[in-house]
């Protein structure tokens, strides 16, 4: 008697296993595409965030240092009050005057008007080529000056008797394009007799002017500034207002205009874009009041 034997299978055919691999190239291609796409996401997540944490670190340096910034001081008032003829009420006048002298910035001459008995004294501030205390901004189409009042430091040189100097708490703060990005310059300004008089930036010693560069991918920057009533290119604190007493200290407003280099959509490129910011100043005298006619007597 013989026995059947159930037919058994050899192996997988050619066509199987073209169309398994097919599958499996598929899925694999598929795969590949998706964990690209989430990677290119991924980046392009972080680049943004990198973007938008240095462009508030830029603008929050402008702030804080342009919130510090010293204003316009109004000129003194004071009345002469006569105890005599009309002799000793000129006489008092100039006294008046003389005390109204002494409240002036540096940089700037004053005297006192002599009134007659009754009348008020004005002081009358004629400013030089010295830069006034309240000068406040004075800046161009690329460069910022902030006079800016903060708090002083331990002062580090030890001058000629061996004691450490009192620090000033007067801050000239300059920024300016370089060519390897965004540039800034704290120095004390009451301290340093080179500052007094320029609004460039210095190079101290031991240091170039890369050295004060806070951000390199800044390319390029434009500052306007708003006096009330329009923009413009340029500005100086250092100018009276049109009563030809009070300094026009710093803006209203600034706004800043800065590109930085991004990366692009293709491997190693960069794009140049563009940031705008418009900050408040804080310090700024605001606009003209209107002359009423109104006039302050004395007694």
């Amino acid at each position: 008697m013989t026995r059947s034997h159930p037919s058994r299978r050899a192996g997988f055919t050619l066509l199987e296993v073209l169309l398994a691999s097919a599958l499996a190239v598929i899925l694999m291609a598929a795969l590949y595409v998706a964990l690209d796409v989430q990677l290119r996401l991924a980046a392009a997540g972080r680049e943004s965030i990198e973007q938008a944490t240095l462009t508030r670190a830029i603008v929050q340096r402008f702030e804080n240092d342009l919130d510090s910034s010293v204003g316009p001081i109004a000129p003194t008032v004071q009345t002469g009050r006569a105890s005599g003829g009309s002799g000793s009420g000129a006489g008092t006048g100039a006294a008046a005057g003389a005390g109204a002298g002494g409240g002036t910035s540096a940089g700037g001459t004053s005297g006192g008007t002599t009134g007659a008995e009754g009348e008020a004294v004005t002081e009358a501030v004629m400013t030089t080529d010295a830069i006034p205390f309240q000068a406040g901004v004075i800046g161009e189409t690329d460069k910022l000056t902030i006079f800016a009042i903060k708090v002083a430091g331990q002062g580090k040189n030890v001058d000629e008797s061996g004691e450490m100097p009192t620090a000033g708490d007067v801050r000239r703060v300059t920024y300016w394009m370089t060519d390897k990005g965004l540039a800034r310059q704290e120095i004390p300004w009451l301290t340093s007799e080179e500052l007094q008089n320029s609004t460039d930036p210095i190079t101290e010693d031991g240091k170039e002017e890369s050295d004060y560069v806070i951000a390199e991918e800044v390319t390029r920057i434009q500052f306007e500034y708003w006096d009330g009533t329009a923009w413009s290119d340029t500005w100086d604190g250092r100018q009276t207002n049109s009563d030809g007493k009070t300094l026009k200290g710093p803006p209203m407003a600034i706004r800043v205009h800065f590109w930085l280099n991004v990366p692009g959509g293709n491997a190693g490129e960069t794009v140049e874009k563009e940031f705008r910011h418009t900050i408040a100043v804080r310090s700024a005298a605001g606009p003209a009041v209107p002359d009423t006619g109104t006039t302050t007597t004395g007694q």
